[in-house]
């Protein structure tokens, strides 16, 4: 397909895959997607071979060869087969992952945005490659029970030159709809939209359709006191700001939402058009497209003005096959304790649960290579990005977290792990501590590593979730009525 072009043959991978797919459907109801290119597996099984790493992916999968991988070199005809490929390429280019199961993207794999010119390009394919060999990575897939595979997508970074900066007017992800709302969007200024965003605003399609007059967010709104403030992503003067780094651009203070629309404060020039961008005809295509697909969607955008006329770019999109009523609660009897904002549908029954910190990584990694379908409470809430490595707790069933008095957790539980914890079936919840009395686990046991230590509690627990209920509680069987 012309929008599309795929190099080599075999496995493109699940990100790739689904775009392909669905493509021509998304353009027919309004969004707009840029060229792109896919490299195969094949591609991938050159490398390895060229480089005398092994015969082909499936065979080197479950190997931490990532320094291996990235002090590679490409064969003469792969580096002019980039080289040419970039020819025509736009300036700044984003290098995607693009694995077997994970078409949503949780942040497991890599992915990299660049200048245009061979060397970079080259460097950043290798980066991103060699993420597919992180012990994280090899823990995610053996979890997800996902096939081995992998392609990468060169695609254009979407974005417009703003003054000196260069990024898209906004990006960010949502949901066409989940157990609980007809859909919803986060959205950040700039590049850094994806799914474990931390300064978003977050808008609800039920709640903007009610808004009939200017609402200024209260102060004690932090995500909005995040957004309006401006951190804000992007490419500045031609140099690319990656990773942790950002720019501020006070002409884009967001302030205000009237009938669905935003408002930029004190904006001058072209910023001026840029007031009344509408989200009720994106919830409308969003609908749409769950219609066209038959199916929830996941789905990450950006949004550019050509002429000041509003585009949307899907930038990546998958199904959500969830059993949204697999299980509902009746009056829970007892004593149990009990978590919201919560992640994942069902019952479960297991004998250990562990009680740590942050800070006790190395004990819990411990743990959990020891121990299999257990559950983790943490003491604190978990900070987006500050998390212990997906490998150290991948064989936990659930992981709850503490909400203290004000304290409450700023992010939705997607955020954390980068959504691996949704694409392996674990629980996650938020538990008010001054509301939950760990007594009710029993006594604990001291688990110690090296004079640092977690409290192990050992029992016949069984632990029931319900996202569309938003509750999850934990019961200890052994305790009377």
């Amino acid at each position: 397909m012309k929008d599309f072009k795929i190099i080599g043959n075999g496995e493109v991978g699940d990100k790739a895959r689904q775009l392909i797919e669905k493509n021509k459907k998304l353009k027919t109801i309004g969004f707009n997607a840029p060229k792109r290119i896919a490299f195969s597996q094949d591609f991938f099984d050159e490398y390895l071979q060229y480089n005398n790493l092994g015969k082909d992916l499936k065979e080197v999968s479950n190997e931490e060869i990532t320094q291996e991988i990235k002090q590679g070199k490409f064969s003469q005809n792969q580096s002019n087969l980039i080289a040419k490929l970039l020819k025509n390429s736009n300036q700044f280019l984003a290098i995607r992952s693009s694995a077997c199961g994970d078409s949503r993207g949780t942040g497991i794999y890599n992915s990299q945005m660049v200048f245009k010119n061979p060397e970079n390009v080259l460097s950043a394919i290798k980066n991103v490659f060699a993420s597919y060999f992180t012990k994280d990575a090899i823990a995610f897939r053996k979890q997800a029970n996902s096939e081995n595979g992998f392609g990468e997508i060169i695609e254009p970074v979407i974005g417009q030159w703003l003054g000196k900066s260069f990024a898209p007017i906004y990006s960010g992800h949502g949901y066409t709809s989940t157990p609980r709302s007809k859909g919803w969007i986060k959205i950040v200024n700039g590049l850094g939209g994806g799914v474990d965003t931390r300064d978003y605003l977050h808008i609800d399609r039920e709640k903007t359709r009610k808004i009939q007059e200017p609402q200024r967010f209260p102060k004690n709104n932090s995500h909005w006191e995040k957004l309006r403030k401006g951190r804000y992503r992007e490419v500045f003067d031609g140099t690319i700001i990656k990773g942790d780094r950002f720019h501020f651009n006070k002409e884009t203070k967001i302030w205000e939402l009237k009938k669905g629309n935003i408002f930029f404060k004190e904006s001058t020039g072209d910023f001026q058009k840029l007031n009344n961008i509408y989200f009720q005809p994106l919830f409308n295509t969003m609908e749409e497209m769950e219609n066209r697909f038959k199916s929830p969607q996941y789905f990450e955008f950006a949004l550019t003005a050509n002429n000041w006329k509003f585009k949307y770019w899907i930038t990546q999109i998958s199904e959500i096959n969830k059993k949204t009523d697999e299980f509902n609660f009746l009056k829970p009897q007892g004593e149990f304790l009990q978590a919201n904002q919560v992640l994942g549908n069902g019952k479960r029954n297991l004998e250990k649960i562990i009680h740590c910190g942050l800070n006790s990584e190395e004990v819990v990694e411990k743990f959990n290579k020891e121990n299999f379908n257990y559950g983790i409470i943490y003491n604190q809430i978990l900070m987006v990005g500050e998390n212990t490595p997906f490998a150290n707790i991948s064989n936990a069933s659930f992981i709850l977290e503490y909400s203290v008095g004000k304290n409450i957790h700023m992010s939705l539980p997607l955020s954390h792990w980068g959504g691996a914890l949704e694409e392996t079936g674990k629980f996650f919840g938020v538990l008010n501590k001054e509301k939950s009395d760990m007594k009710q686990l029993g006594r604990p046991k001291k688990y110690e590593v090296d004079g640092d230590s977690i409290e192990v509690y050992n029992g016949n627990f069984e632990v029931q979730a319900s996202e569309k209920q938003n509750i999850l509680i934990v019961k200890n069987l052994n305790n009377k009525p």
